[in-house]
């Protein structure tokens, strides 16, 4: 990818990221981490790119750093609402940019890999307690913000 094109979806991506987090609001999360897709852009050729529906309720409650266990949690999973619409841009523009039916193919299934792994290695991070949200979570997080620096070719 050129790097004018890289910068622009770059900027495309910080201004997503910003509403995103302005975005928040105040129904609670849910601890389960389920991931779906839903519908999102359709190429010429019938095959659809398919969106991350997070696993918990968004808009995401209150944050809190120093609140509740589910206040930071809450903290948590607004970054990786964010952390997520940037995969999205990016697996959207990797998708658009493909040449061949075949090359689609390849991506939408590696995108539902990469999402099924992410679940099921969030829910590895249980260990059972008042913390487990927080550490899913966060486990998400880390998980999605590796997943854009590959997507970026870091």
């Amino acid at each position: 990818m050129s790097k004018l094109v890289r910068r622009s979806v770059s900027s495309f991506v910080v201004a997503g990221v910003a509403f995103t987090a302005l975005a928040g609001g105040a129904a609670s999360a849910q601890a389960s981490t389920s991931s779906t897709v839903s519908v999102a852009a359709q190429s010429g050729d019938g095959l659809t790119y398919k969106k991350i529906k997070e696993p918990f309720t968004t808009p995401v409650g209150k944050c809190d750093k120093n609140g509740t266990t589910q206040q930071m949690t809450n903290c948590v999973l607004k970054k990786v609402v964010a952390t997520d619409h940037t995969i999205d841009v990016l697996q959207r523009q990797r998708f658009g940019y493909a040449i061949t039916k075949k090359q689609r193919q390849a991506y939408l299934k590696n995108d539902a890999a990469w999402l099924k792994s992410r679940t099921k290695k969030a829910d590895q991070a249980r260990q059972g307690g008042s913390l487990d949200s927080l550490r899913v979570a966060e486990k998400m997080l880390q998980i999605s913000k590796k997943r854009v620096k590959t997507l970026e070719g870091r």
